[in-house]
């Protein structure tokens, strides 16, 4: 009778430290690094410019870049989106774009450019994305 009491003790226990494993995750995926930019060359005597960098989730920036009235413009790990500039480009600058380098883990970096000049309109946008479930 002790040999039956002794063995179903040892089936209880190991039945109950089985059930209670925790159950095993599946690794996460690497981050994938991004690169975003829009771009465009535009003569006209004077444009207005917009642009947007909308970051959305689990995003780490590691720079935006812009051509602005004052130059070619560089800001490294900026925080504050979704970041919007608007301006005015004189004749003189013709090149006209926004860029953005992004460690992307659950989420979402985006960049678009809207340029006005003569009554005409160009948009542009780009973004890079990962999703995990």
């Amino acid at each position: 009778m002790k040999r039956k009491t002794t063995a179903l003790f040892i089936i209880v226990t190991l039945f109950i430290g089985i059930s209670s494993c925790e159950e095993l995750t599946e690794p996460q995926p690497a981050p994938k690094n991004c690169e975003v930019e829009v771009f465009t060359v535009n003569t006209s005597s004077s444009k207005t410019v917009n642009y947007e960098v909308i970051k959305t989730g689990d995003v780490t920036v590691e720079y935006v870049k812009y051509y602005s009235d004052n130059g070619f413009v560089t800001i490294n790990n900026p925080t504050n989106f979704p970041m919007t500039l608007n301006f005015t480009l004189s004749y003189e600058l013709d090149s006209i774009g926004v860029f953005a380098k992004a460690e992307v883990h659950n989420g979402k970096i985006e960049v678009k450019m809207k340029v006005t000049s003569n009554n005409n309109t160009i948009s542009q946008e780009d973004a890079c994305s990962q999703i995990i479930n």
